[in-house]
């Protein structure tokens, strides 16, 4: 199974839990986690890659604030089942 069918249930989720964040929720994995780990196997997704994101993230051409990281990580972590 791919990362991106189980960022789909984490959007998936926040819909069915009607969540006031879910156009952020949803834009931030069309936008930003589906192109980067979208085409990843689950049961390959690591803290290595997962840190390689946060690096890249961080190093983007603006500073991306720690809270978005955390949140990324955090759906990240969610969608991948770890």
């Amino acid at each position: 199974m791919k990362i991106t069918t189980l960022l789909q249930l984490l959007v998936d989720d926040y819909g069915r839990h009607d969540r006031s964040d879910l156009l952020e929720a949803s834009q931030r994995v069309e936008n930003l986690l589906k192109p980067h780990f979208g085409q990843t196997r689950a049961a390959a997704f690591s803290t290595r890659i997962l840190n390689q994101y946060i690096e890249f993230r961080q190093n983007a051409g603006r500073k991306t604030p720690r809270s978005t990281v955390n949140w990324h990580y955090c759906a990240a972590r969610f969608g991948s089942g770890t």
